[in-house]
């Protein structure tokens, strides 16, 4: 009961001390030239780390299951998966940092986002070891990257790719 009841009367300089860690954070992780590109628009982060979005205080518009080693299931994945692949619910704007948890392989997180990510955005700049993409989809949902594949081939596992280009 002492305890708690010092707690309470001490409040305002708990608050003051989360108050002061705060803004030290926001400096820490301040990225003011991602800030003047975004400016009111909507903004997700791609892999753990959500924590830079909050405290640059972004318009935060997460995917449905936004951290993305939590979607490991096909209907996981592919909540998150359409919710990029629909242009009118897709941000704007993604801070990219491929940093999957474990050691695990990058592309075994989100998947599906991250395959929606490689084909409706693109590179706008990078600051503090992040990079910013832009979704590259007008209005219309036509998507204005025009990305195209340099090769498509299936093989079977153990068969060589040759990845030299072939001069036409």
């Amino acid at each position: 009961i002492t305890n708690n009841t010092e707690k309470l009367w001490g409040w305002g300089k708990i608050q003051t001390n989360y108050d002061k860690a705060t803004l030290i954070l926001r400096q820490k992780f301040e990225l003011p030239k991602i800030r003047f590109e975004v400016g009111k628009e909507t903004v997700d982060k791609f892999s753990p780390g959500q924590g830079r979005v909050l405290l640059n205080q972004f318009n935060y518009h997460p995917r449905p299951i936004f951290q993305g080693y939590k979607a490991y299931t096909k209907s996981l994945l592919e909540i998150n998966g359409n919710f990029y692949a629909n242009p009118q619910q897709a941000p704007k704007y993604v801070i990219f940092h491929l940093n999957p948890i474990d050691k695990r392989m990058p592309t075994m997180e989100d998947s599906q986002t991250l395959k929606m990510i490689l084909r409706d955005y693109k590179p706008v700049l990078i600051e503090k070891n992040v990079l910013l993409l832009k979704h590259a989809i007008d209005e219309g949902g036509i998507i204005t990257n025009h990305i195209k594949p340099l090769l498509t081939q299936e093989i079977q596992i153990g068969e060589s790719l040759n990845l030299i280009p072939v001069n036409n």
